[in-house]
């Protein structure tokens, strides 16, 4: 399995400063969910799901495709 690694560029990031926090932490775990051509399927319940587990109250489908928009 090939080891991802996220870039410290993105901590002073002018693109990720216009984020929310919560929307930064989504960007993060979109990368872990990405395969190796750094696809994934675009399906806000699908990501919601995959991406947060164990948070189904606090992280909706909403906030998913809010974030993809």
């Amino acid at each position: 399995m090939p080891k991802r690694m996220v870039d410290d560029s993105l901590l002073n990031s002018p693109s990720m400063a216009v984020l929310s926090p919560r929307a930064q932490d989504a960007f993060v775990r979109f990368i872990l969910l990405a395969d190796d051509f750094g696809c994934f399927e675009v399906s806000p319940r699908q990501l919601a799901a995959k991406g947060w587990p164990d948070r189904e109250k606090d992280v909706t489908e909403a906030d998913v495709d809010a974030w993809l928009t």
